[in-house]
């Protein structure tokens, strides 16, 4: 994670491999810049991995992205809860996502 003018940059390594496997073309460069525009802040002490995992999750269900961080933004824990990454084994099923 780094930070850029203020702004939290939430993609891990795995999180762009994901977005890049499941999304094609203009989408991916959308969900790139969208989640990478994401202010940390909004989520408090959550693994900012984890929010970002949520939300690509989300889309890939075929949940509209600006739905996906209109929910995050407006309660974070609706979004792990929809997503499956709610639970204290939410690092298991990110990786089971990531294996797909």
């Amino acid at each position: 994670m780094t930070s850029i003018f203020g702004v939290s940059v939430i993609l891990s390594g795995r999180i762009v491999e994901l977005i890049s496997r499941e999304f094609d073309g203009d989408f991916r460069e959308k969900i790139i810049a969208d989640l990478a525009g994401v202010d940390e802040s909004t989520f408090g002490v959550q693994d900012l991995e984890r929010i970002a995992g949520a939300i690509v999750i989300l889309c890939k269900q075929g949940i509209q992205l600006d739905v996906a961080l209109d929910v995050a933004r407006s309660d974070w824990r609706d979004l792990l809860m929809a997503s499956g990454l709610a639970g204290d084994d939410w690092q298991a099923v990110l990786e089971r996502e990531f294996s797909r």
